[in-house]
């Protein structure tokens, strides 16, 4: 995806690609530094970030390589970026989407943190950082169902960021449970609230998830839809070119 738009159909220079997109490959490999040095792993994720960053990356080097960014004056190249065809910016857009969307699969398959406990009001656990306080549960009935709302504080590095109401719901007609999640959600990371069943103590069952990059799967997907309808806008592939009808030999002119 990377190299396949920097070689030029059926006289593609490999080596040549490559040797252009040093710039992506170093990126690649600082972002795996990184990712070892603040995570140690696992290796299958550390390949992940790779991959996720080189197609980034290299989706922009890709870019710059078009409008010969630092090899001829910033003006040229300013013309060349906004007399490039759309399909151009929509590849671009989409491929770049694409390593966003490894990133946040990587991350959240990878370095996702799980805490399940019993908890009281009053009581806090941790995790991935953040400080999770349980302030109670409110009962009450609403239409065809009973509820238990849950009311959690999350902290981070001793600062209040985000109040949580995650519901247990009890049918009685069916018989039945279901469970409302609350999340805290940023730009790199979601934190989740589930309450559980209570038990003869007093306590409640809580899951606590925390779930880093998961938004960029969403930001990765809407970026290669995003990408699609602008190349879609290009008007040389809405537009059919007209086929030439070829010269029929020896055909009779009709006579005037």
């Amino acid at each position: 995806m990377v190299v396949g738009p920097m070689m030029a159909w059926k006289r593609g220079d490999l080596p040549g690609a490559l040797t252009r997109l040093w710039f992506a490959a170093l990126a690649a490999l600082a972002a795996t530094a990184v990712a070892l040095w603040m995570t140690g792993g696992p290796w299958l994720a550390l390949v992940g970030i790779a991959l996720g960053v080189w197609a980034l990356v290299g989706s922009i080097v890709e870019l710059a390589q078009r409008v010969r960014l630092f090899r001829v004056p910033l003006g040229d190249s300013w013309a060349r970026t906004v007399n490039l065809p759309r399909s151009a910016w929509g590849m671009t857009i989409a491929h770049a989407a694409v390593g966003v969307a490894i990133l946040g699969m990587t991350g959240t398959s990878a370095w996702q943190a799980e805490v399940i406990k019993a908890m009281r009001p009053g009581d806090t656990a941790d995790v991935a950082g953040y400080s999770i306080t349980f302030d109670g549960v409110r009962q009450s009935e609403v239409d065809n169902f009973r509820s238990d709302m849950g009311a959690f504080t999350v902290r981070k590095n001793g600062a209040v960021i985000a109040s949580l109401s995650p519901e247990r719901r009890f049918y009685p007609v069916s018989r039945m449970t279901t469970t409302e999640a609350a999340i805290h959600t940023t730009w790199v990371s979601d934190v989740y609230v589930a309450l559980g069943d209570p038990n003869e103590a007093g306590a409640w069952t809580v899951r606590l998830y925390h779930h880093p990059l998961v938004p960029w799967i969403w930001i990765g997907g809407v970026g290669m839809m995003l990408g699609g309808l602008v190349s879609l806008t290009d008007r040389r592939f809405r537009v059919g070119a007209p086929e030439r009808r070829a010269a029929r030999t020896g055909a009779v002119q009709p006579a005037e």
